[in-house]
């Protein structure tokens, strides 16, 4: 005992004058001294001190647990989580002054300007949007796109084909929902004004937390969806918010499969919705919904751009366009090209175009438009002043059609077109004089495929895919003029062997100034080379221009036949066909409701017999065109 007595003492001596707390060692050398037998009152505190009194003690323990608390909350660590050193747990309880269920925490402490925590600052919006991504990222399990956290401050949001998961999404979503509350007020703070999210499939959910981020960021004015797969559910919740919601600007939801079904909801977008001014619907299956969309454009005041193109807009579609067109007093420009308006859609389109005043460009292109349907169509462009665009490329519209199209605008006192695009279309030899004189008048641009004939000696490429309004068999005989066929025949039989090979037969379209594709010679080949030796003799020459003078009466003889079939039936597809404009019985009953009610069929007219033999004729007035 005195062995263990005299190395305490030694260590004290040591460590005289030190406010370091003693070492583990020594306190477990002071539960030693309590087993064998030591006096409770002996402790072990800092040197120089007075072992027998209890006082001190109390004081210097009390002193130390202070010390120890303030040095833990400097460092930042949780209260709740705090312990004390093993070392004072480890002494006997009855001489500790506090336990630490006895410490006050709650205190004031004078903390030191070095060690006080303070709040963290972030340089930019763009550095706090990135930290709470990051943020939502670990808390969903997700890995951070380093692309998603390059947009955050640009004002753009733009995750197109990334294909991001649900989970990835919601972070994302959760961020630009509080980007309003994280947004400091600095040089370097950007509006949010454009998402886009297209190539990434979307649900209702998804279509709700875009909602959201809509409602809280009143600046966004333009959202893509393209490619979202937005049929059903998700279009009808984006839907029911727009209606309410009057931030947005500009709306893409190209190429959604949009189909019949879901044109109620898109019906409803245009009818209710008060800011959107740009509205894209291409790339869907919209058919005969178009009656829905017209209906719903007829009160719209907002749209001035409305993409249709690349639907199923034929027959009752196109009619359902065309008439809210002509109610309609703000829409600027409309697209409907890659359809099926064909010869009922450009009556009504036509039509429409005589009442509305507003509209400036149209696009019609690859519409089916054949001659029939571009003379009803000249009956809305010529009669229309704010018309200053048209597109009709890719349609199959002759040659001849072209000069008469030019022919209609230029004596036209009321038609204010001034561009008139028909690519892809060839046009005859009067179109360049007309263009002139009505380039020399006004300003006026046309683009077209090419003249025929072009200068003669000189061979231009041509791609045939684009001339598909020309018939080579008929250019041909075109090019007689008014030679007999023998003189045509030895004018082309340059070796003056009796016949006309393919290489001759290339060699006078080309003279003539009518370059010819491969696939157009393979045509005239193969319609005049009956024999398939690969020559065309005198015979084989003249018997094709009889077949093709026989083809051209039939055609002709079929043309007035169908002219005069009657109007089969008074629905709305019919009202724009081609018998409908012709006076036919049908036509005379329905304007004499005295003699016969359309919607019932068991009321019968009265019979010519009785009304001769009466002496009174139903008195009929037909006016026509």
């Amino acid at each position: 005992m005195e062995e263990y007595t005299s190395l305490i003492t030694e260590l004290k001596n040591e460590r005289e004058d030190s406010d370091v707390s003693l070492p583990p060692e020594l306190g477990e050398a002071d539960d030693m001294a309590t087993d064998v037998g030591l006096p409770s009152t002996v402790t072990f505190s800092r040197l120089g001190t007075n072992l027998s009194n209890d006082e001190d003690i109390r004081k210097r323990d009390e002193q130390r647990h202070q010390d120890v608390a303030s040095r833990t909350a400097s460092r930042n660590l949780s209260r709740v989580s705090f312990k004390p050193p093993s070392r004072l747990l480890k002494r006997n309880k009855s001489r500790i002054a506090q336990t630490p269920a006895e410490l006050n925490f709650d205190e004031e402490y004078e903390w030191d300007s070095d060690e006080e925590m303070l709040p963290v600052r972030y340089s930019s919006a763009a550095e706090q949007h990135k930290s709470t991504y990051k943020q939502k990222c670990r808390q969903l399990g997700i890995i951070p796109s380093r692309k998603v956290m390059n947009q955050f401050g640009t004002g753009i949001v733009d995750i197109t084909d990334l294909n991001l998961s649900s989970k990835e999404l919601r972070a994302l979503y959760i961020v630009m929902i509080l980007e309003k509350e994280i947004r400091l007020d600095g040089e370097n703070d950007v509006d949010l004004m454009e998402i886009n999210f297209s190539g990434n499939s979307l649900t209702a959910r998804d279509i709700q937390y875009i909602s959201e981020i809509l409602r809280t960021n009143k600046t966004i004015s333009t959202l893509t969806l393209r490619r979202c797969g937005l049929s059903g559910a998700p279009i009808r919740t984006l839907a029911e918010f727009l209606s309410k919601s009057n931030t947005l600007r500009k709306l893409d939801i190209s190429d959604n499969h949009f189909d019949d079904k879901d044109a109620p909801h898109v019906a409803m977008i245009i009818e209710h919705n008060e800011s959107i001014s740009n509205l894209d619907l291409s790339k869907n299956k919209l058919g005969d919904s178009g009656i829905l969309i017209g209906n719903a454009l007829k009160d719209n005041e907002m749209i001035t751009t409305l993409d249709l193109s690349w639907n199923h807009l034929r027959g009752n579609g196109a009619i359902g366009i065309a008439r809210g067109l002509e109610k309609n007093t703000k829409l600027l420009n409309l697209q409907v090209a890659w359809n099926g308006f064909a010869f009922e859609g450009c009556a009504a389109l036509g039509h429409a175009l005589v009442h509305n005043t507003t509209l400036s460009t149209i696009d019609l292109a690859n519409n089916r438009i054949h001659n029939p349907a571009m003379f009803e169509l000249l009956k809305g462009v010529c009669g229309n002043k704010s018309l200053s665009t048209i597109r009709l490329a890719q349609n199959p519209i002759t040659a001849p059609m072209t000069s008469i199209i030019l022919q209609r605008i230029s004596t036209s006192k009321e038609c204010g077109l001034k561009e008139l695009d028909m690519e892809g279309i060839v046009v005859d030899k009067e179109f360049d004089p007309l263009l002139e004189n009505i380039q020399d008048e006004r300003l006026f641009m046309a683009r077209y495929d090419i003249s025929l004939p072009v200068r003669k000696g000189v061979v231009s490429n041509i791609d045939s895919k684009n001339v598909f309004n020309i018939d080579p068999i008929r250019i041909l005989y075109f090019m007689k003029e008014h030679m007999r066929t023998i003189d045509m025949f030895l004018k082309f039989d340059k070796d003056n062997s009796n016949s006309l090979s393919r290489e001759e037969l290339h060699f006078a379209f080309e003279r003539e100034g009518y370059p010819i594709s491969t696939s157009a010679l393979d045509t005239v080949m193969g319609y005049l080379d009956t024999n398939r030796d690969g020559d065309v003799d005198l015979m084989e020459l003249i018997d094709g221009e009889r077949r093709l003078k026989r083809h051209l009466i039939a055609e002709a003889q079929e043309a007035r036949q169908h002219s005069s079939k009657l109007a089969p039936s008074p629905s709305e597809k019919r009202e724009y066909s081609k018998t409908y404009l012709k006076p036919s019985e049908a036509l005379l009953i329905k304007q004499n409701s005295d003699l016969v009610s359309p919607r019932r069929n068991d009321i019968k007219s009265p019979r010519r017999s009785d009304m001769k033999s009466s002496g009174k004729l139903p008195q009929i007035n037909v006016h026509t065109n």
